[in-house]
């Protein structure tokens, strides 16, 4: 049996992310990592979950696991990254407003 983690970050655009950010902005993303119940969260597994979507030199903020229960249809593109990630192994899901400054969607396609 698995569960959803996911972590709240903000990444860089690397070549091959979805929906196709200019290469080097910033963006918040939730990246969406299927795990076994009851597991810590691996962030190594996460790392390597953004990396195959296009997303690196995350900065992580948080995680935690989702309670599919509160996932109705307000919630649609969270819906879509936790059967992506169950189904797949993960997913990331970009916001289109850019993280401006130095120090600082939809579904993006899953990791095996």
């Amino acid at each position: 049996m698995y569960e959803v983690h996911a972590f709240v970050a903000y990444g860089e655009a690397r070549e091959g992310n979805k929906p196709d950010f200019p290469i080097g902005e910033r963006h918040a993303i939730i990246v969406f990592c299927r795990h076994p119940i009851n597991s810590g969260h691996d962030y190594s597994r996460l790392e390597a979950i953004a990396l195959y979507n296009g997303w690196g030199a995350l900065e992580v903020a948080h995680g935690g696991v989702i309670v599919p229960e509160r996932l109705n249809g307000a919630l649609a593109n969270l819906q879509d990254c936790f059967i992506q990630a169950m189904e797949q192994g993960g997913a990331v899901m970009p916001f289109r407003d850019w993280v401006r400054g130095e120090d600082s969607g939809s579904p993006a396609s899953s990791f095996d």
